[in-house]
């Protein structure tokens, strides 16, 4: 693959939906996004692109 180009995508898409606040911030910034992390991370991912719905 040459320099600056995209490789292949991994086999696990992760979406969140949805307005979140409050106390729910908390939980996606410490539980729910690592987690997402970790997964990707197992099925090989090197970047992810994340946009809003």
């Amino acid at each position: 693959m040459a320099s600056g180009e995209a490789g292949s995508i991994v086999p696990l898409h992760i979406s969140f939906m949805g307005h979140i606040d409050c106390v729910y911030v908390k939980t996606l910034y410490n539980e729910t996004a690592p987690l997402a992390a970790v997964k990707l991370i197992e099925n090989g991912a090197e970047i992810a692109l994340f946009t809003p719905g």
